[in-house]
């Protein structure tokens, strides 16, 4: 592996990472506690599907070539409207919910997170 290979891995690997910051910062903004065990479930998913991606990648691209950029260019704008849709949802129910000082994550906000912390590598 040469240092230009590195740097590039090096690149990829803070690129992907990017929203990791992101969701810490909005968490901490809102006060809400991640517990240990639940950051290492995210970690784990996070990583096993990154893992699962590159090699079913490389296993996919081998079968439809310049197909893969359509769908790849299809998932992410379906998804690019699910989380707009969610954050209108959520705007909206934010308005109607009274504010908990208290707030920690739950099991099933930890499943959602984890999984969408995994399809964003």
């Amino acid at each position: 592996m040469n240092i230009s290979s590195f740097v590039i891995a090096i690149i990829i690997g803070i690129a992907s990472n990017i929203d990791n910051i992101g969701i810490g910062l909005s968490y901490g903004a809102r006060k809400i506690h991640v517990p240990w065990r639940s950051a290492m479930v995210i970690a784990s998913t996070s990583l096993l599907a990154a893992l699962i991606g590159g090699i079913s990648g490389i296993f996919v691209s081998s079968f439809i070539g310049s197909v893969a950029n359509f769908i790849g260019a299809s998932i992410l704008i379906c998804l690019g409207v699910f989380i707009i849709a969610q954050a209108l949802i959520q705007r909206k129910q934010e308005k109607q919910e009274e504010e908990n000082l208290a707030k920690k994550i739950g099991v099933w906000e930890l499943c959602i997170v984890a999984i969408a912390q995994s399809i964003t590598i």
